[in-house]
Parts: structure tokens; sequence; C-alpha cells
């Protein structure tokens, strides 16, 4: 705001196209601290150690961290709106005026901030598309392209650089005021997350089921110690004899049983899942060969998401399955 009311004065009440020359900025100015107060929550969003922490607690019932997931979401789409919205509308105001000849606007269209800007509208463009399409596209395709967010945080702070900072008439970008406080707290989250919530399990069964049309594997691995989990919650596996990628699962078994048991649905042969799904059944003709069974160690991070919670309030509880992901 303190930018626009500076440069309100500048314009005199004389001016061609005066209108649009005042309507134009707050509707720009407004949308962008809308933006940085969206990227400010994002991180919260994605703080997975402490929402599973916290999930059961006295906090739960004020904080709505079972939607957690979902506001992340809404949060994102609505961010990609906004910023699809301020990009068109600069460049349809510059370049309506750069049209009817005046100079300062055309020279507005390439100049520095508005590059950055359109950096950031490519970024966001091709998260929200492959968020749009995560169940049509690999996961480690959507994995990538969603930790391109970091970069649009980087890309950002250049953005926010506007003339009176550049002058050092101020002296740093206004991203910082907003989200260097959330970006902390979700880094050491993840960092919290890796220390806490790291484990090795062995697998002790396996199974490559075929049915009508689909593939699924059935994975059952000894729970290892202080693994604790609740009705509901997910995991990351990492398998390092396929690739270095983790990849969520919801928890099949009960958090009574001594094994922790995932049902992956398989969606391409040329997959992560689909790779998997292949291991398993060729060893399962070595296995009809040999004897032996597979016997590899599987790296679990989690358990995550706050499962199904408060359950002492009610006399009764349905769970229903939707999918073998999150």
């Amino acid at each position: 705001m303190i930018r626009y009311e500076l440069l309100t004065p500048s314009i005199p009440e004389d001016a061609a196209y005066l209108w649009s020359k005042r309507i134009a900025p707050p509707l720009v100015y407004g949308s962008k601290f809308a933006i940085l107060f969206q990227m400010a929550l994002i991180p919260l969003t994605m703080s997975r150690f402490s929402i599973a922490s916290l999930s059961g607690t006295v906090f739960d019932r004020f904080i709505p961290l079972n939607r957690a997931m979902r506001i992340h979401v809404y949060l994102g789409y609505s961010m990609i709106c906004l910023v699809l919205f301020a990009t068109l509308a600069l460049v349809t105001f510059y370049g309506s005026l750069c049209l009817l000849k005046e100079q300062e606007y055309c020279e507005r269209l390439t100049s520095e901030i508005m590059c950055t800007g359109y950096a950031i509208t490519g970024v966001v463009f091709m998260i929200g598309l492959t968020s749009y399409f995560r169940h049509r596209i690999p996961y480690e395709i959507f994995y990538a392209v969603h930790h391109l967010l970091f970069i649009l945080y980087i890309v950002t702070v250049a953005h926010t650089f506007d003339h009176m900072q550049r002058s050092n008439t101020r002296t740093r970008s206004q991203t910082f005021h907003w989200v260097s406080a959330t970006l902390l707290y979700y880094l050491c989250d993840r960092a919290a997350s890796y220390l806490n919530h790291h484990y090795k399990a062995k697998l002790e069964s396996s199974s490559a089921i075929t049915g009508e049309g689909s593939k699924m594997v059935l994975l059952k691995m000894r729970c290892p110690t202080l693994f604790d989990f609740k009705p509901g919650q997910y995991a990351f596996v990492r398998l390092p004899f396929i690739d270095s990628s983790w990849h969520p699962f919801s928890i099949a078994s009960g958090p009574d049983s001594p094994f922790i048991e995932f049902y992956i649905e398989v969606f391409d042969e040329q997959s992560w899942t689909g790779q998997l799904w292949q291991l398993i059944n060729d060893n399962r003709a070595e296995e009809g060969r040999t004897g032996s069974a597979l016997r590899i160690d599987i790296d679990l991070m989690g358990p995550y998401g706050t499962g199904l919670v408060r359950k002492e309030d009610f006399s009764h509880a349905l769970a229903v399955g939707t999918g073998t992901g999150t």
C-alpha cells in the first residue's frame, strides 16, 4: 500500500486515461498482498511433522488439522488464480497504454519487475497444471515440479524489490515480512521430520496381485520400534533398489499389529509402482524355484496425517478408503 499511496499523487488530474491509471494499481497491488498472505500460509499446511504431532491433542479441537491438505489445495489454486489475474491485468493495462504511444508503459512491459513477474506466472502455472493432473502423470514429475515452489519464493523476493528498494530507501523485499517466519518454521519441521520420523523396516512378505484390469502390490513389513501410528494415517516409502524417491501410501494394517501393510495400486508398467510389481512378480517365480523369499530393507518416513482422532467422542465409527495413496 505504501508504494500505491506514493504513486497516486503523481498522476495528474488531467492525465490521459486517468480512470484506468487510478483503478488498475489498487487491483494489482491488492492481488499482490493477497498472494503474499497465501504464500505465508502455505508452508504451515505442509508442516507434516507438526500436524501429525498435534493431532489428537487439545489443539486438534480448535485447529482444523485434518483439513490441512484440503486447505493447502485451496490456497494453491486461489493463489494461481490471483497470480494469473495480476499478470494479465498488468499486461493488458501497460499494453493498451503502450499501443496509445505512452512510451513509459512500453518500457514497463520489459522492466525487471515485470520479467520476474512473468517467471512467477510460469512457475505457478506449471505447479497448478501438474497438481490438477497429478493422478494422470508419474508421481515423480508431480513431486519434482511441486518443489519448484521454493524457486517461486526466491523469485518473489526479487520481484517485490520495487523502485524504492532499488534506490536504497528501504532495505529489504516485502516478501521477507510475509513469509520468512512460516518458511523457517516449515524448514525446521522438515528437519525434525527427517530426524524423528525416519525408520528402516525389514520386508517380511510381498505379493503381486492381478485382478480384472488392475494390478496391486501388497508389502508387509515388521513395524519398527517407536513407529506409533493411528488408523487412517499414511507414511512415505522409499525402495533404494528402485530409486531414491519417496512415495506416500496409506497404512492398511491396524496400530495393534506387529506388522505394517501397504496395498499399492499399479497405474503404469513403466512407473515406480510398475517396477515394484514386476520385481515382486519376478521374485515370486524365483521363490517357487529356489524357495528363497525376497528379504530387503525398506525406508519409512512417517506416520503423517491426523488419522481417526477423537474416536472416543462416538460410539461407532465408519472408515471408507477411496484409494491406496494420499
